[in-house]
């Protein structure tokens, strides 16, 4: 409303008031009684009415009632891990380079296997890092490798320079371990000072220190039942299967929980809808990697006895599909473990086993909704466990040349690698486990 004052025409604040035609169509539309303006109003008392109806729309909006105080609380399934979030990334790249290293460490230990230098140095010093300097100092270490069977029953013409050789692998693998555990102790000693880890995730670090220590022990364990002349396993000088199935498996446990830690770092949240059909992919994806580490467990006894040296043809093994001689030992179970030709047969069903169970894996997330993630680690997972089908069955024709030895090692890594992903990506909510199964059955 325009309002005259002296020699200047200016707007009064009463302007702003809605018009009558705008001020029905507000009323409808949010379903509030309409108000009656009075005919003759000065301008004042307008403006007094339109504050009036803007109080009156203000206290008519129904407000929803609170909750009982009786009625519980309940918290949604945590989706993630709210300690995680705060971790700096650092945190996460130490672990997966501790991880790396790992996967190093058991490359090389596989390699000390293949090249059978696991038991030239006859000696546990874990604080002595430097190898022999000179001379004197190697004729002093191949005499003490003299003094046990290895050298005696079957090296008994190796000379110096081929000593040097085998003992480059062990020195190296010690080395290696050593390093590790440096590696892992100090920038955790760093990060626990500026507190910058959870409660949590310490514990879990801890864990991690004292699995990487008592690994050291049982890789001495396992190099001391090879010095003793009295192991009756073998016809030869070698370590305890057991031992090796032990120490092999132990490093591959250490592997899977930093690789998880890690993982669980980058990506925190889990997933917080599941299908049907993602919760049979997720249990299709939990059977194919426990039977993978049953088969890289059985690869271990492979290992332990040279059983890759037995049968070096394919499908058959001598006259039929079964060895001759799978049943020799007695008690039975016994070969399962120390004979040869049966371990040899048991890891070429559980890889079989296993490829088949991957391909169905992989075969029915073909045809089911994932997501982008969970897609391209399938796709890999079944890349990846073709090579590696392919590696062990030329390093089995080709009687286990070092490189391929070596590389199927590695690559039954790398398929874990990737299997340890795939399941991290199917996390469901802490809380919310049960009640899924339970909704999708």
């Amino acid at each position: 409303r325009r309002v005259h004052g002296g020699s200047r025409t200016f707007y009064h604040p009463a302007k702003k008031m809605l018009s009558r035609s705008l001020f029905v169509r507000s009323c409808f539309a949010s379903r509030l009684p309409l108000l009656t303006r009075p005919t003759s109003l000065a301008p004042h008392s307008r403006i007094t009415s339109f504050n009036h109806f803007a109080r009156t729309v203000t206290t008519s909006i129904p407000t929803p009632p609170p909750p009982p105080a009786s009625a519980a609380q309940v918290p949604p399934p945590p989706t993630s891990d709210e300690s995680e979030h705060s971790v700096p990334k650092s945190v996460r790249w130490w672990l997966y380079s501790c991880a790396g290293l790992v996967f190093g460490i058991v490359v090389v230990g596989g390699t000390t296997r293949l090249t059978n230098s696991g038991l030239s140095m006859v000696e546990w010093k874990p604080t002595t890092v430097m190898p022999p300097m000179n001379q004197k100092e190697w004729e002093e270490e191949f005499e003490k490798y003299k003094q046990f069977p290895e050298y005696q029953k079957l090296n008994l013409s190796m000379q110096l320079p081929e000593f040097k050789k085998i003992f480059f692998w062990e020195y190296f693998h010690r080395l290696l371990g050593r390093a590790i555990g440096v590696w892992f102790a100090l920038p955790f000693a760093y990060f626990a000072s500026r507190r910058v880890l959870p409660s949590p995730l310490v514990k879990k670090l801890w864990i991690m220190l004292g699995m990487g220590a008592s690994q050291g022990a049982l890789g001495w364990y396992m190099v001391k039942s090879g010095l003793d002349a009295k192991q009756t396993i073998t016809p030869y000088p070698t370590v305890s299967p057991y031992r090796l199935a032990a120490h092999l498996s132990s490093a591959f446990v250490i592997f899977s929980f930093i690789l998880w830690t890690a993982l669980s770092l980058s990506y925190p949240q889990r997933m917080q809808t599941f299908s049907k059909e993602l919760l049979r992919f997720r249990s299709l994806s939990s059977a194919s990697t426990a039977l993978l580490c049953g088969t890289i467990t059985s690869g271990a006894f492979v290992a332990g006895l040279d059983a890759g040296l037995v049968y070096n043809e394919l499908p058959f093994m001598g006259e039929g599909l079964v060895p001759a001689e799978w049943a020799d030992l007695k008690p039975f179970w016994k070969n399962l473990t120390e004979n040869p030709a049966f371990v040899q047969f048991n890891h070429r069903v559980m890889a079989t086993t296993t490829f088949l169970s991957i391909l169905t894996t992989f075969h029915y997330g073909i045809r089911a909704q994932l997501p982008h993630r969970v897609r391209i680690l399938s796709l890999a997972m079944m890349g990846i466990a073709s090579v590696q089908v392919t590696l062990g069955i030329l390093t089995l024709l080709f009687y286990v040349p070092v490189p391929l030895g070596v590389m199927h090692q590695a690559g039954s890594l790398s398929l874990l690698t990737v299997m340890i992903a795939l399941m991290h990506s199917l996390r469901m909510p802490l809380g919310g486990v049960v009640g899924v199964a339970k909704k999708l059955m």
